[in-house]
């Protein structure tokens, strides 16, 4: 299990994940990183872990090993039970995370947050998307996932579907608000001291519409 800063400093991750990448590159501070790994931003189970997020985007498998060294594999998104609650049962500990291999595709992946302050923050809400798409930026693959936003986090598996199939560089302003809706399907938000429900159902569903906006602006910027 490599720490924060392993998975931010690996240029392959930065390559074929870079949500997996910005997650963890924006996780805490530079001393935090040296020290905090992927397996106990996992196993620490909380709504608005950062890593924690972006490997259920990348529909990430948990490799879990018994006393009696036997293993046994499940979904990530089935790994988190409730708050700071996991699958684990006394005699288990998480070895390893599998990731599925990226074939060469083109990718559109990232990671956002909101937070009351710009650094060491702990998320507000988050979205992390990892969309690959053919030559002619047809999506065949989609993971978007949110986190601070229910119990655990969630895996958005309509709003994944939704966008299979549609042209990447043409989705529509409306297409965009639909998918953000259905984003919103997973989400169910609490009241507490750092924001509001009604603020973090807002926060959501702007940063899910944005997303293709960042695509228009990337493209745009390729082009000079």
């Amino acid at each position: 299990m490599g720490t924060a800063f392993e998975i931010s400093s690996a240029q392959f991750i930065k390559e074929h994940y870079p949500v997996l990448h910005q997650a963890a590159f924006g996780l805490g501070s530079y001393q935090i990183r040296q020290v905090a790994t992927i397996g106990g931003n996992i196993c620490t189970a909380s709504p608005s872990g950062d890593m924690a997020n972006a490997l259920v985007a990348l529909k990430a498998r948990c490799e879990i090993l018994n006393a009696d060294g036997r293993i046994r594999i499940i979904p990530i998104e089935n790994f988190f039970l409730d708050v700071r609650k996991t699958d684990l049962k006394k005699n288990e500990v998480l070895q390893s995370i599998l990731l599925e291999k990226n074939t060469g595709e083109k990718l559109y992946s990232g990671y956002i947050k909101v937070g009351t302050r710009r650094s060491m923050e702990c998320s507000v809400v988050s979205l992390a998307y990892h969309i690959v798409s053919d030559n002619s930026e047809t999506i065949v693959k989609a993971g978007i996932s949110i986190g601070a936003s229910a119990p655990t986090i969630k895996f958005a598996a309509s709003a994944s579907e939704y966008l299979l199939n549609r042209k990447l560089s043409s989705i529509s302003s409306d297409e965009a608000s639909h998918f953000a809706e259905k984003v919103m399907e997973y989400a169910s938000p609490i009241s507490d001291i750092r924001a509001t429900a009604w603020y973090r159902k807002e926060a959501l569903f702007n940063i899910c519409k944005s997303i293709f906006d960042t695509f228009d602006k990337l493209k745009t910027c390729s082009a000079l």
